[in-house]
């Protein structure tokens, strides 16, 4: 699992994803259940690197699990929660 926290530009918040590599596919993992590049854009952040990283064959959570705003311990937690969890 590569754990990521992906800065919002101009400001000291940002939001923690966990990229896991699955047998098929890659999975794309945020407790804010966006697209990775939804997530980008609201970020201010580039997509060109997660374009590159996730390719074309991934997967990602649709699923809000916390609340729009961005604290780090909120999503810190759920990317946690989601690599102990990696087999399911």
């Amino acid at each position: 699992a590569v754990i990521v926290l992906i800065p919002k530009e101009g400001s000291r918040l940002g939001h923690f994803i966990v990229i896991l590599p699955k047998r098929s596919h890659i999975e794309y993992f945020s407790s804010l259940g966006g697209s990775p590049f939804e997530e980008l854009k609201k970020l201010d952040e580039p997509k060109q690197i997660f374009e590159d990283l996730l390719g074309k064959n991934y997967i990602y959570n649709r699923v809000k699990l916390q609340s729009g705003s961005y604290r780090i311990e909120d999503c810190a937690a759920f990317v946690l929660a989601r690599v102990y969890l990696f087999n399911l």
